[in-house]
């Protein structure tokens, strides 16, 4: 069964979450990367919603040769909210279960790359070179958690289709982005009241491709700060200006346009940057 049979659309970003245990799980399964986890908010085909947790860093190894066989632990929550995406009387120790379930199946070379929750059940999602033993894994995880109802399933999918599945679209990855941007601002005491200048920056695999960026830029009122070539798919890069109000809407709403137009261009926008403004000492 496909991981996102039922989702279709997306329609939110929440948040950008870290796992520890990801550190044991690359130490044993040997696929080097780093991880990047990333939460969101997307829809099912019957209109309800579904919560879609997944490490991003896993794009630069998959598909992983030899990691051929996706593992499923699907999960009933016992006290849904009316969303049906969380149990907060239970998060505790459904976090802990997590835990078990994600060291267990790295110490046989799984890796775990998603969570999806909808309609009140949670899938846990591996990637195993051997499927053997996932059975009786997970039993001996359980052992520990009575008064839960589960269920488990194990497909070939070799060339890793069904992580595809649940990765964001870079509309996706640029909102959370913007949300994370704003949100390090505001920790630093910014009211992101007062506009500023942004610095932004995109790739490109050809010159060409830079230079009839830069034309569009102009045309919109970017200040062109400087051009540089590095290695890569992409290595002709560009860095531009504008000055921007900043507001969480038209930050979105200037980043997803230069997202459209850095791929119109066969490029890659990669986000901005700026200084915090902070409230004057009396």
């Amino acid at each position: 069964m496909n991981v996102m049979n039922r989702i279709v659309t997306f329609w939110a970003i929440f948040s950008v979450l870290g796992c520890c245990n990801s550190l044991i799980a690359q130490e044993v399964s040997k696929l080097q990367y780093i991880s990047n986890w990333t939460t969101y908010i997307t829809e099912t085909a019957e209109g309800t919603p579904a919560k879609v947790t997944v490490d991003l860093g896993l794009q630069t190894v998959a598909p992983a040769s030899g990691f051929q066989f996706q593992c499923s632990f699907l999960l009933k929550l016992n006290n849904p909210d009316s969303t049906r995406l969380h149990d907060f009387k239970d998060e505790e120790n459904l976090k802990r279960l997590a835990d078990r379930l994600e060291i267990s199946m790295g110490w046989s070379k799984g890796v775990y790359y998603a969570t999806v929750t909808s309609n009140g059940l949670r899938d846990y999602y591996f990637y195993m070179p051997d499927s053997t033993n996932f059975r009786s894994k997970c039993k001996r995880v359980m052992d520990d958690f009575p008064g839960y109802t589960y269920e488990l399933q194990i497909e070939h999918d070799p060339y890793w289709f069904n992580y595809y599945n649940v990765f964001p679209d870079e509309y996706t990855i640029q909102i959370q982005y913007n949300e994370n941007k704003m949100h390090e601002l505001l920790e630093m005491g910014d009211s992101l009241t007062e506009p500023r200048v942004l610095q932004h920056f995109a790739n490109f695999p050809s010159e060409r491709d830079r230079t009839s960026f830069e034309e569009d830029l102009i045309r919109r009122g970017f200040k062109i700060v400087g051009t540089g070539e590095n290695e890569g798919d992409l290595p002709f890069g560009i860095l531009f200006s504008r000055k921007q109000e900043m507001e969480k809407e038209k930050i979105e709403e200037i980043t997803l346009q230069l997202v459209d137009l850095s791929m119109q261009n066969g490029g890659y926008y990669d986000g901005w940057i700026c200084d915090a403004v902070l409230p004057k000492k009396k």
